[in-house]
């Protein structure tokens, strides 16, 4: 009974999302497909290397076919850069393991094929190579739950609410993200200010449609004579810096007596296009 009471309140919330992103697309909201422009933008960026190496391939068609068949029957070369994905022994048995082998002697030979192309500059197969990462990133046997021997085992255990979950997680991203693409990492209320993020007590002492600067009074009698101001880069939120007592920079300074300060980025929105 509590199986199936828990698998409607997942279904509820990805009807309730689904409603919350067909509104947003029905009021010409632009940002819920922001996600979807983005990677365009991406691939697009691509589009020239990419090209040349098509043509430098064609240019050279043996070594494109022995590419391809050194990654089909080639030994198995286990790449180091995918090897934390494939941990579970699962991975050893069959099919998976022919999966995994195909992947990463395909990847093997992608990757050698580019680096042999006379035709392209250094950092035309620096651009290669990384478009190349991305793309076997995305095709790759883990991402897939046909190929991933450990996701059909929980499937099959869970009798697909695992993937159910899964949607209904993103969903919730989609509408807590505003249609960015991105995936939330830890649970919202993981964070508790002034424990966890935002340690040392201080106060604004100035601000504007940029910034917010806060000030930070000394802790100790002996104060220092020269104050410090702590800029982080605008994509980092100044709290970098002053998470928690123990890793909290600003509060180690304070308690050595300086007076320090920081800058609060405020969040950019079309007005900071200028």
């Amino acid at each position: 009974m509590n199986n199936k009471v828990s698998t409607i309140k997942i279904v509820q919330q990805i009807t309730q999302n689904i409603k919350v992103i067909v509104k947003q697309i029905s009021e010409q909201d632009e940002n819920i497909l922001v996600g979807i422009k983005d990677m365009v933008v991406v691939t697009a960026s691509y589009r020239s290397v990419i090209g040349k190496v098509i043509s430098s391939l064609l240019d050279s068609p043996e070594l494109l076919f022995k590419s391809l068949l050194d990654g089909l029957t080639s030994p198995h070369h286990k790449q180091q850069r995918f090897a934390r994905h494939f941990k579970s022994e699962k991975w050893k048995e069959a099919p998976f393991c022919h999966y995994r082998k195909h992947f990463e002697n395909t990847y093997q030979q992608a990757v050698i094929s580019i680096e042999a192309l006379p035709a392209l500059t250094s950092f035309d197969k620096q651009q290669a190579l990384l478009f190349i990462r991305i793309f076997f990133e995305f095709i790759a046997p883990y991402n897939h739950i046909c190929f991933h021997p450990e996701l059909l085992h929980l499937t099959q255990k869970e009798k697909g609410k695992n993937l159910l979950r899964g949607l209904a997680n993103f969903l919730q991203d989609l509408t807590l993200w505003h249609g960015y693409f991105n995936i939330t990492s830890c649970p919202r209320n993981k964070y508790i200010i002034g424990e966890n993020i935002a340690y040392t007590p201080g106060n604004i002492i100035y601000q504007n449609e940029l910034m917010e600067l806060i000030s930070y009074t000394p802790q100790t009698q002996d104060n220092k004579g020269i104050p410090i101001l702590l800029i982080t880069s605008w994509i980092n939120k100044y709290y970098i810096i002053d998470l928690k007592q123990q890793n909290s920079l600003v509060d180690w300074l304070a308690k050595l007596g300086f007076h320090v300060y920081t800058l609060s980025w405020n969040k950019p929105d079309k007005s900071f296009k200028d």
